[in-house]
């Protein structure tokens, strides 16, 4: 980590719009940000993008920066703002594919699109395979039948901190067997 002087003095060369400066900060933060990512987006490419956009993101503001305010701060607030944006952004599409689903059996003819939801169903089944029994049956009442903690906590007996606990869990697990699953549909198709 540079000294005081040091990281004024490179603040201040970054500010100026000295690109050996970046490299030199770059260099400096690229690893641990690296790894807060991996630990969180549990993807090497998301990670990769999470420490890009965020490089990109301090070059694009760096004249903004407070000298005040630590270059490691900042950046964390950066990467934490960018992968709490990718977990929310991965929760919606999942949840709206579910809610998709749902809707589908309204339709009575098979489209394209509804083949895939189809495809997306079988995903999501066979991650909920993979959960233990309590939060499977947690997740089916919330995610497929929309009940709500409360009503599940009633039905089950359980508390609702319960249920959102376990309800987290699956979904991080639902997350990630669904990420890696569009990783290698993905792979197949390149």
């Amino acid at each position: 980590m540079p000294s005081g002087d040091n990281h004024t003095a490179l603040l201040e060369a970054l500010k100026s719009g000295d690109a050996a400066a970046f490299e030199q900060v770059y260099d400096l933060y690229k690893r641990p940000f690296y790894a807060t990512a991996l630990r969180y987006l549990k993807d090497q490419k998301l990670a990769e993008d999470a420490l890009q956009e965020v490089f990109v993101k301090l070059w694009q503001n760096r004249q903004a920066i407070d000298e005040r305010q630590s270059l490691r701060s900042f950046l964390f607030v950066c990467m934490k703002n960018h992968v709490l944006n990718v977990i929310r952004t991965e929760q919606n599409r999942i949840k709206a594919a579910l809610l998709a689903n749902q809707n589908q059996e309204k339709f009575s003819h098979q489209t394209e699109s509804d083949i895939d939801l189809n495809d997306l169903r079988t995903y999501l089944d066979t991650s909920l395979s993979a959960l233990p029994a309590r939060k499977k049956k947690i997740a089916q009442l919330s995610l497929i039948e929309g009940y709500s903690n409360q009503e599940i906590a009633a039905t089950l007996q359980i508390s609702e901190h319960t249920v959102r606990s376990q309800l987290s869990q699956a979904k991080k697990i639902i997350r990630l067997f669904l990420e890696r699953t569009l990783v290698l549909l993905l792979l197949l198709f390149i």
